[in-house]
C-alpha cells in the first residue's frame, strides 16, 4: 500500500505515526502521575499538578483534532488523485484496471483506527484525572 500512496498521504502517515507515539507516551506518563495521586493527601501541590495535567490533556486533544483535520485534507487530495487517474484510465483503453478506491479506503481505515485508539486513550486518562480536577471540600 505504501508504494501507491500519494506523497502527501505518506507524509501524513509519518506525521501521524510520530504524533501517535508522542501522544501514547504522554498518556502513559500522565496516567502514572495520576496513579501516584492516590498515595498523597490532598493539598495545593496536588491540585496544581492535576490542573497542569488537565492542561496537557487539553493540548493533546487539540493535537488529536488537528490530526483529524489534516486527515480530511489528505484524504480529499487522495480522492482527487484517484478521480484523475480514473479519467486517465478511461481515455486509455489498454490501461490495466485496478480497484480505484481500494487504497483510499485502506488509508482511511488505518487513519481512523489510529485516531480512534488515541481517542480511547485520551478518554481513559481524562477519566482517571477527573476526580482530582473537580472542586471538592478540603481540596
Amino acid at each position: 500500500m505504501w508504494a501507491i500512496l500519494p506523497m502527501l498521504s505518506r507524509l501524513y502517515l509519518l506525521g501521524l505515526f510520530f504524533a501517535a507515539l508522542y501522544m501514547v507516551f504522554s498518556f502513559a506518563r500522565t496516567s502514572i502521575v495520576i496513579r501516584g495521586f492516590r498515595k498523597r493527601p490532598a493539598d495545593s501541590v496536588l491540585e496544581s499538578t492535576a490542573r497542569a495535567l488537565a492542561d496537557r490533556l487539553t493540548n493533546l486533544h487539540r493535537l488529536h483534532y488537528l490530526l483529524l483535520l489534516l486527515f480530511g485534507a489528505c484524504f480529499a487530495d487522495h480522492l482527487f488523485a484517484t478521480i484523475r487517474s480514473l479519467q486517465h484510465d478511461y481515455m486509455n483503453p489498454a490501461a490495466e484496471r485496478i480497484e480505484p478506491f481500494g487504497t483510499a479506503c485502506a488509508f482511511a481505515f488505518c487513519v481512523f483506527l489510529v485516531l480512534t485508539l488515541l481517542h480511547a486513550f485520551h478518554w481513559a486518562v481524562s477519566a482517571l484525572l477527573s476526580p482530582y480536577t473537580r472542586t471538592r471540600k478540603g481540596f
